[in-house]
């Protein structure tokens, strides 16, 4: 990488993004370059060459780490809408092909921003 280097690299996207997963991959074994790259929060080190098995394995992870946060970031709630309204969020979804549950996120969406 020309003018920085993956621990420099790191630094900025933490910087831009503190939740982002940031996993280095590394020919290095320099162990002061690994343990600063914990320093700045790398989620995962993974030394070249690169072992098939334990990169299918740590994607799983990042996977698995991510649905859970979804999970975290939602909440499920129930609507009571009156009958004129439900006929309306009924028709949209119909006419565009979506659930009425869209119709109803994108309005509140429209409504907060």
């Amino acid at each position: 990488m020309s003018g920085m280097d993956g621990i420099e690299l790191a630094r900025k996207i933490r910087q831009i993004n503190p939740a982002q997963i940031i996993i280095v991959i590394s020919a290095s074994n320099d162990m002061e370059k690994i343990s600063e790259s914990i320093e700045v929060g790398v989620n995962s080190f993974i030394q070249k060459p690169i072992d098939t098995k334990k990169i299918i394995e740590l994607l799983n992870n990042v996977v698995s780490m991510i649905a859970k946060k979804k999970k975290v970031e939602t909440k499920t709630f129930s609507i009571s809408l009156p009958l004129d309204l439900y006929d309306i969020v009924n028709d949209n979804a119909k006419a565009e092909s979506i659930s009425k549950n869209a119709v109803i996120i994108r309005a509140l969406r429209s409504f907060y921003e």
